[in-house]
């Protein structure tokens, strides 16, 4: 009897996954692939000290090719720019592309966040709400306040 052996059969798994890494694909990406939940290759990878170091290894390389596309792009760079007829090259010239400050901006705010985070965490102490009002009141800017707010009061009752 002639048995049919799947083409499949002798596929090494890791290097499948290892495969979907190198061309970007997600843990989630990877986990529909092979027919799990996201959660199955959470435990999977967990418990697999070879699957771990797959996924650690293999996401190096492009994670650095991406730092280095983005770092050229926040800088600017030159390129050679090939000018074809009937497809052959005519003329080379070199094109110079700007930096780009999106990528700045993200560079930056991933690289160094606690400086170039959008937002800036203000706390005051008691000590320094004391040293305002101090200083309001130093400076008449409470009387000024007052004096407002009761020209306010007077023009309410004068309309009623």
């Amino acid at each position: 009897m002639d048995k049919k052996v799947s083409p499949l059969a002798h596929v090494d798994p890791y290097s499948v996954v290892r495969g979907m890494i190198r061309v970007g694909m997600t843990k989630t990406n990877i986990a529909e692939a092979l027919g799990l939940s996201d959660k199955e290759l959470a435990t999977l990878i967990r418990v697999d000290p070879k699957l771990q170091d797959i996924f650690e290894k293999e996401t190096e390389l492009p994670n650095f090719l991406v730092e280095q596309a983005l770092f050229r792009r926040a800088l600017g760079y030159e390129a050679k720019e090939v000018k074809k007829v009937l497809g052959k090259p005519v003329e080379v010239h070199t094109k110079r592309i700007n930096p780009d400050v999106a990528a700045c901006i993200f560079w930056l705010k991933n690289r160094d966040p606690e400086r170039w985070k959008e937002t800036v965490d203000v706390r005051l102490t008691l000590r320094d709400r004391m040293d305002q009002a101090d200083l309001a009141v130093k400076t008449g800017v409470i009387e000024a306040k007052f004096k407002r707010q009761k020209e306010i009061e007077i023009g309410d009752e004068n309309r009623e």
